[in-house]
């Protein structure tokens, strides 16, 4: 499996409702002032750095980061981490209401165009009835509990335009034509006090469980595709 996208969702149980905070947060990300283009600065902020394949989100009512290049999980922690403390710094965090770490995997099929794959997925994971088999498109999704936490899987046969127009904000121009794809992803829906360790120490653990579950769906497809 080949990891294309990683990163984490946070809501904020307080939000931070001083729109000139949006502007704040952008220059202590940014390393430089926003642009005002408009008399009242906008209350949210979207960073895109197109060098990392990195995107940042905020709102006063949360944060998502977003990483397209990743060379390990450690260091996709590192990366959202740092932005986090940056980001704390500012605005302060306080406690989050929810989170989400998530990943987003492919699986080259190079024997198969959509439609062969599609059918392939459709007879591997799903059981045949009257409905299914008049499907021209299928994926599965399965939410199962995991301790205190959610594992959410949703995969399918894509093609590289389906998943640049539907999850990648920077191309990539090495992917193949026609892939399995899964997402796997983790959501904590306790309130949880904030801090640096505590938010290591769940992004760690839910990566590993995604990685984990991305293992599993590939050994489904060894010796099948």
């Amino acid at each position: 499996m080949r990891l294309v996208q990683a990163g984490v969702l946070c809501d904020f149980a307080e939000e931070k409702r001083r729109y000139s905070l949006s502007d704040e947060v952008y220059k202590a990300l940014a390393a430089e002032p926003r642009e005002q283009r408009r008399p009242v600065p906008e209350h949210s902020v979207m960073l895109r750095f197109t060098e990392d394949k990195l995107t940042v989100i905020w709102t006063p009512a949360l944060c998502r980061v977003i990483l397209e290049k990743v060379s390990s999980f450690d260091d996709c922690i590192a990366t959202i981490l740092d932005l986090l403390q940056t980001i704390n710094e500012t605005a302060p965090i306080r406690e989050l209401r929810h989170r989400r770490a998530f990943t987003h995997w492919i699986l080259p099929t190079p024997k198969y165009d959509f439609t062969s794959l599609e059918k392939k997925y459709r007879k591997t994971m799903i059981a045949d009835t009257v409905i299914t088999n008049l499907a021209f498109d299928s994926s599965v999704i399965i939410d199962s509990a995991v301790n205190d936490w959610m594992l959410h899987h949703q995969s399918g046969a894509m093609t590289d335009k389906q998943l640049l127009d539907e999850h990648l904000r920077f191309k990539l121009g090495d992917l193949p034509k026609v892939f399995l794809f899964l997402e796997a992803s983790i959501e904590d829906k306790k309130v949880v006090q904030y801090s640096g360790e505590e938010m290591r120490n769940y992004l760690t653990k839910s990566f590993e469980l995604c990685q984990s579950h991305s293992d599993v769906f590939e050994k489904i497809w060894e010796g099948v595709i």
